[in-house]
C-alpha cells in the first residue's frame, strides 16, 4: 500500500507527490541532477542511489583533451597529397589514414566541385564525416585547384615531394621499406588518381618514386589501402626519429643544467 492510500485523505496522492517533488528538487540543488516526481518512497531511494553512483564515476576526458595529449606524437612537416581524386569515399579513407597515423596535414588537388574549399565547411560535411570516420573534424585539410599550384606552394615552403608510382625510367625508384624517409626535413607524399595514377608533372618535380612490393596476379591496390601502407612505413620511421631527437635534446638540457 502506498502512502497516499494509507493517509485516507482526498487528494493525498497529490500532497505526497508534491512532498516527494520538493525533496527531489532539494537533492537536485545539491547533486546538480534534476529528476521528475516519484510516486513511491522506494523509487525515491533508488533515485538517490543512482545519483550517488553517477556522482562517483570519473568523467571521461574530452576529445579535445585527447587531441592535445597526442599532438606530440604527430609527425611534423609531413603532408599527404591526393592528386585529382574522383571518389569522395577515397578522400575520406585517406584523411582517416592521415589522422590515424599522425600525418600533420592533407592536401587535395582537384578542379572539381567534389569537396568544399573552406575547411570549416568541409569538416561539417556529412558524407566526409562518414567516409573519414569523423577524422575530417580533427585533421588539417587544404585544397589546390591544380598540381602546379600545389607543387609551387610546397617548394616555396621547403618541402620535398615523393610520389607513389611503379618504376619510372630515369627517376630515383625506391621500394617502400628500403628507403630512408627521415633524411627529408620536410616531406610531401603524393598519391595519384584512382585510374590514371600520378601526373607526369608531379613525377618530374619529385625526388623519388616509391613503390609497394606486390607478388599477386593483380599488382594494384585501392587508394585507401595504398595510402595506409605507405604512410604507415613513413610515419613509423619519422616518429622514431623524432623520439630519438627529443631524447637527445632532453639529455643535453639535463647535462647543461647539472654543470
Amino acid at each position: 500500500m502506498s502512502l497516499w492510500q494509507a493517509s485516507g485523505r482526498n487528494g493525498g496522492r497529490d500532497d505526497h507527490d508534491a512532498d516527494v517533488t520538493s525533496a527531489l528538487r532539494g537533492i537536485a540543488a545539491s547533486k546538480l541532477y534534476l529528476l521528475s516526481p516519484c510516486p513511491s518512497i522506494c523509487k525515491l531511494d533508488r533515485t538517490i542511489s543512482m545519483v550517488e553512483t553517477m556522482e562517483e564515476k570519473p568523467s571521461k576526458p574530452s576529445l579535445r583533451a585527447k587531441a592535445n595529449k597526442i599532438r606530440i606524437l604527430r609527425c611534423k612537416n609531413l603532408i599527404a597529397v591526393i592528386e585529382n581524386p574522383e571518389d569522395i569515399r577515397n578522400i575520406g579513407a585517406v584523411v582517416r589514414n592521415v589522422n590515424a597515423l599522425g600525418v600533420e596535414k592533407a592536401y587535395i588537388v582537384t578542379n572539381k566541385n567534389i569537396i568544399p574549399d573552406d575547411w570549416e565547411v568541409m569538416r561539417n560535411k556529412a558524407n566526409l564525416i562518414a567516409y573519414s570516420a569523423s577524422a575530417i573534424k580533427w585533421s588539417f585539410v587544404k585544397t589546390f585547384p591544380d598540381t602546379e599550384k600545389c607543387l609551387d606552394h610546397l617548394e616555396k615552403n621547403g618541402f620535398t615531394s615523393i610520389v607513389t608510382s611503379p618504376h619510372v625510367k630515369g627517376k630515383n625508384n625506391i621500394v617502400l621499406h628500403e628507403a630512408n624517409y627521415t633524411k627529408y626535413k620536410k616531406l610531401a607524399v603524393w598519391f595519384g588518381n584512382e585510374k590514371t595514377g600520378i601526373s607526369a608533372l608531379a613525377i618530374e618535380r619529385s625526388a623519388a618514386c616509391v613503390s609497394i612490393p606486390m607478388v599477386g596476379i593483380i599488382e594494384s591496390l585501392n587508394l585507401g589501402t595504398s595510402s595506409g601502407i605507405v604512410l604507415y612505413e613513413i610515419t613509423k620511421q619519422r616518429r622514431k626519429f623524432q623520439e630519438r631527437l627529443a631524447e637527445k635534446v632532453a639529455e643535453k638540457t639535463k647535462s647543461n643544467g647539472s654543470v
